[in-house]
């Protein structure tokens, strides 16, 4: 077997300087593998969230994802899940509070954009705790980093890595007390949302659909859902709650116009139509 090694070795690069080469050959092998074994390595130890660092009575300070080679900027959904995973983490670890800096070109140039959106940007775990220390998310080797690695959630029988603290499946009616209890919309929104309320028909049965033209074609394209895909999920909702098509009523929130002309064809007696605030 060495002998063939050799052979091949001879065959590929010369009998000159061939001990030379392979040693250059193994080297680059030793150095693929080491880096490798050290990715592997470290996402067990991520995983296993050894490296998390201690929140007991301390103060939780997150951040925006970072435009790098690894990851992207997220969209606001993305971070009040980064938020919701936060306070859960922070409640299961006896955190004293959570202190949310996301500083996100696409809402705003200030240095946090979240009290524009929500009246706090500190979040009261654990009042009797005063002046609490502060544990930053912003490293590079923790499990909830804001450059590379990531947490692991179990969806049934799937793993999915995400850049940021994430809820694993809880009930949405536990999710909706932890939103009604710690994040609270700033009163000019709230009256935007108070309003779209009341054009929805009384006791009618309610579907919204979501579509982020700027997600779809800039961030990810090559995840770009077909439309179609939104009409089959309409009407599987549909057979699931036996609504014929005059049962419920739609509201669509999209950036781009070409979806909300679709579904004007599509839906055009279901639509309350509504682009994002």
């Amino acid at each position: 077997m060495r002998s063939s090694l050799v052979h091949i070795f001879l065959r590929c690069y010369g009998r000159k300087s061939t001990g030379k080469r392979f040693i250059t050959l193994v080297s680059m092998f030793a150095f693929i593998y080491t880096i490798y074994a050290g990715a592997k390595c470290k996402i067990a130890a991520i995983s296993s969230d050894c490296l998390d660092p201690s929140v007991e009575n301390k103060l939780m300070v997150i951040y925006s994802m970072d435009n790098t080679l690894f990851t992207f900027k997220h969209n606001l959904f993305s971070e009040i899940t980064h938020v919701l995973g936060s306070i859960l983490y922070g409640l299961e670890h006896e955190a004293a509070g959570i202190k949310i800096k996301f500083d996100n070109f696409m809402y705003s140039t200030s240095d946090n954009y979240w009290p524009e959106y929500f009246i706090n940007s500190t979040l009261i775990l654990k009042p009797e705790i005063f002046r609490p220390k502060e544990v930053h998310f912003n490293s590079y080797l923790s499990r909830f980093c804001k450059w590379y690695t990531s947490s692991s959630i179990s969806i049934g029988p799937q793993l999915n890595w995400k850049s940021y603290i994430m809820y694993p499946p809880y009930a949405r009616q536990f999710l909706n007390r932890i939103i009604q209890q710690y994040l609270e919309i700033r009163p000019e929104i709230q009256s935007k949302v108070n309003s779209l309320e009341r054009q929805f028909l009384p006791n009618i049965f309610r579907i919204g659909l979501h579509y982020d033209g700027i997600d779809k074609t800039v961030n990810k394209p090559q995840h770009d859902p077909s439309y179609l895909m939104y009409q089959d999920y309409v009407k599987q909702i549909q057979q699931v709650y036996r609504l014929n098509n005059t049962q419920f009523q739609l509201y669509v929130a999209s950036d781009e116009e070409k979806f909300l002309q679709w579904t004007k064809k599509i839906w055009p007696k279901n639509l309350l139509q509504k682009t994002q605030f």
